[in-house]
C-alpha cells in the first residue's frame, strides 16, 4: 500500500520517516531558542503536542492487531506486542500534562489551570482505557477519545489569552 504519496514505500514506513524528520526539525528549530540556551516554553508545548499526535497512530493500530497480523502488516503493536505499546503510550500520555505544566509554570493563570486539569483528566482516562479495556470495539472508542484529548490540547493557546 502506498497511499502517502511516496512511491514504492509502504504506508507505515513513509509515516515513520516523515515523523522522524518532523520531530528532529521541530526540536532544533522550535524548542531551543538559541544553541546552548534555555528551552522556549512555547516550543516545548509544541513538542508535547507533536508527541501526542505521533502517538495517535499507535493507539489506532491497537484495534486491528489480528487483522494486521493476518495480512502481514508490521505495525508497532504487532512487532512489539500490544501490551508493550499500551504501556508505553499510557506512560507517555501521563507525561503530556506534566510536561505542559512544566513548560507553562511561570505563566499559569486560572483559565490555563482549568484547561490543563481537563487535559490531565482526559489523558488519565485514555490511559486507564488503554490498560483495562482491551477489546477491538473498546480500542476504537479509546482512539476516538484520544483524538478528542488531542484536539483539547491544541485549544490550549486560546486559554492563555
Amino acid at each position: 500500500m502506498t497511499d502517502d504519496g511516496l512511491v514504492g514505500q509502504p504506508r507505515y514506513r513513509a509515516r515513520s520517516e516523515v515523523l522522524r524528520r518532523w520531530w528532529c526539525g521541530l526540536w532544533r528549530e522550535v524548542v531551543l531558542s538559541e544553541p546552548g540556551g534555555p528551552a522556549d516554553p512555547c516550543g516545548l508545548v509544541l513538542v508535547v503536542a507533536g508527541t501526542a499526535y505521533w502517538l495517535i497512530g499507535f493507539v489506532e493500530d491497537l484495534r486491528d492487531v489480528p487483522g494486521d497480523t493476518t495480512v502481514g502488516r508490521r505495525t508497532l503493536p504487532v512487532v512489539l506486542g500490544a501490551p508493550v505499546v499500551r504501556g508505553a503510550v499510557g506512560v507517555a500520555l501521563v507525561l503530556v500534562p506534566c510536561a505542559t505544566l512544566w513548560a507553562l509554570e511561570p505563566n499559569i493563570t486560572a483559565p490555563v489551570l482549568i484547561w490543563l486539569s481537563v487535559l490531565a483528566l482526559g489523558c488519565v482516562l485514555v490511559t486507564v482505557r488503554l490498560w483495562v479495556l482491551r477489546s477491538p470495539r473498546q480500542d476504537a472508542l479509546t482512539y476516538q477519545l484520544y483524538c478528542c484529548v488531542w484536539c483539547w490540547l491544541l485549544c490550549g493557546p486560546a486559554f492563555s489569552v
